[in-house]
């Protein structure tokens, strides 16, 4: 093997790593997921769906919230619950 290869092979070696930590991560996300949607009420579970296509990052800050708050409180999470998350998120982010 050639040095240009060998260059090759890291690269593919460190993408083929990328997608793996990606696959691991979506995974992650999904079992989080599984365990918070049947505690959301039906606005909560569309204003959720929402948040999660116009907003991945916000998405992705709300959900380790909303796992926190699952772990602890055994009721349903309402609208007004995500929107005061949504409201704490965007006043910690300024």
């Amino acid at each position: 093997m050639n040095e240009l290869d060998l260059i090759r092979q890291r690269k593919l070696e460190q993408l083929q790593e990328q997608v793996h930590e990606q696959t691991q991560i979506n995974a992650q996300i999904l079992q989080v997921e599984e365990q918070i949607k049947p505690r959301l009420t039906k606005e909560a579970l569309a204003r959720y769906s929402n948040i999660k296509i116009a907003h991945p990052e916000k998405f992705m800050q709300m959900l380790y919230v909303l796992s926190q708050i699952i772990s602890t409180k055994k009721s349903m999470i309402d609208d007004n619950i995500l929107k005061e998350i949504l409201i704490t998120l965007d006043k910690k982010r300024k």
